[in-house]
């Protein structure tokens, strides 16, 4: 902007050679300009460590719920293959007096399929609400806290 302005460089490595630094100029439109009173100063600035957006909990959870979510797939498809047995059933397959004991064997089947589908989807449903609630503790463990956020950088030297 038009005037005299004040830049202020920061995030140099630490092993910048001071002597290397080269300050140049650009000016847009008309006019001259000029650059004065460069310095170069170490400045201690607190930076948090990095707070990991994962855990232990968290890892084991997620692998939690893909294994259910893959036997709620695989009672999925087992129900799939018993109806389709039941449905290719005919007389030359088996034998009219054999039609109630295959239905009932059937309906035992399919019942403890169903039943363990809704363990699953509650486990599920459970594992997801811990996921979130992990998610949340970390991310809340990630910012920064009120002494920290109100921690001025160190004065140039």
């Amino acid at each position: 902007k038009t005037g005299q302005n004040q830049v202020t460089i920061t995030g140099l490595p630490d092993l910048l050679d001071q002597d290397s630094l080269s300050i140049e100029n650009r000016v847009e439109g008309r006019g001259s300009a000029a650059i004065h009173d460069v310095t170069v100063s170490n400045v201690d600035i607190k930076i948090a460590p990095p707070v990991p957006l994962t855990s232990l909990t968290l890892t084991a959870l997620l692998s939690k719920e893909e294994k259910a979510g893959r036997a709620i797939a695989r009672c999925k498809k087992s129900l799939g293959a018993l109806e389709a047995y039941l449905a290719s059933m005919d007389v030359k397959t088996i034998d009219y007096a054999q039609i109630g004991a295959a239905v009932k064997q059937y309906d035992f089947v399919a019942e403890g399929l169903d039943d363990r589908v809704l363990e699953l989807e509650k486990e599920l449903r459970d594992l997801d609400e811990q996921i979130k609630e992990e998610r949340t503790r970390l991310r809340v463990a990630a910012r920064p806290s009120d002494d920290e956020s109100s921690t001025t950088p160190a004065k140039k030297a």
